[in-house]
């Protein structure tokens, strides 16, 4: 969990398991409004430092991996709201003293978990939204690249989120795409399909917006667990290699402004010349 001293604040423990408990006690498993998490997800909520808020949208295990309990980034998971329940399962109890139901398999009578109303989306729902109402400066969001739509119109995100963000509380969004996997192809890049629809939400709120395709830092992460995958052939452009065949790769080798010759190529002329300068300097040596 996110514990930076300078704004991790102690919790009652006792008193955020009653106050969530109630949120969902004596009602149907979906039939639990998001309001009734409100009291719970301000209670529990900690603030976080001003340009590390991120935000996500089908990169679960990615960011739990990445945000490193937030070192890198403060993901909601990262803070205590999300930490206590990020994968845990509960359903509303019909009884006040079913207090079991907390962590268990689920409900089992919402045919989709995440419909409005169902015990645990109202939960993420409500937390998700008072995260964004905290959130400052900068923020980053990642989207999966590998989705067919990129960006999810009716996500958590456009749809409990970005309506927190906002001038002046709010300036810059830095919008990422990552793939889940390497070695696949991303349906879309940053000036295309649903990104430009993104894009113009953002505008519209008085936010500036970037966007990049293949982040350095992510490829350097997932380049730790598969080093031969052609994307961690950091001398090959990440974007060219989108576009062409298995085989073919060497079109996308970097090449410099002012000619042809490929970074590889430039290496080696640099360790010719070393190797050049070091048999003049001993040779110099010799003849004195």
């Amino acid at each position: 969990m996110y514990t930076d001293p300078a704004v991790y604040a102690p919790k009652n423990c006792t008193e955020m398991w009653e106050t969530f408990h109630q949120s969902y006690s004596g009602h149907d498993e979906c039939g639990t409004p998001e309001q009734n998490y409100y009291k719970f997800a301000e209670a529990a909520y900690n603030n976080v430092k001003e340009n590390r808020s991120a935000f996500w949208e089908g990169l679960q295990v990615f960011m739990d991996e990445f945000s490193e309990n937030g070192r890198r980034f403060v993901g909601i998971a990262d803070t205590f709201t999300g930490y206590v329940l990020n994968n845990c399962a509960w359903c509303g109890a019909q009884k006040d003293d079913s207090r079991s139901s907390t962590c268990n398999d689920g409900c089992t009578n919402c045919t989709f978990k995440w419909a409005p109303n169902c015990t645990e989306h109202s939960f993420w729902a409500a937390a998700s939204r008072q995260y964004a109402k905290n959130a400052t400066g900068r923020v980053t969001l990642f989207l999966n690249a590998a989705r067919p739509s990129v960006y999810n119109k009716y996500g958590l995100f456009t749809t409990h989120e970005l309506p927190e963000l906002y001038w002046p509380k709010n300036s810059h969004v830095d919008v990422r795409l990552v793939l889940p996997t390497l070695g696949i192809v991303p349906t879309e890049k940053c000036e295309t399909g649903s990104l430009l629809e993104l894009r113009t939400l953002i505008e519209s709120k008085n936010l500036t917006m970037t966007c990049t395709h293949y982040p350095l830092d992510v490829r350097h992460f997932k380049c730790a667990d598969d080093s031969e995958a052609m994307e961690c052939r950091f001398y090959y452009d990440p974007e060219c290699l989108m576009t062409v065949e298995r085989g073919q790769e060497a079109k996308c080798a970097y090449r410099s402004s002012g000619s042809q010759t490929t970074c590889v190529t430039a290496l080696l002329y640099s360790v010719l010349v070393f190797v050049f300068v070091v048999n003049v300097y001993f040779m110099t040596n010799l003849v004195r």
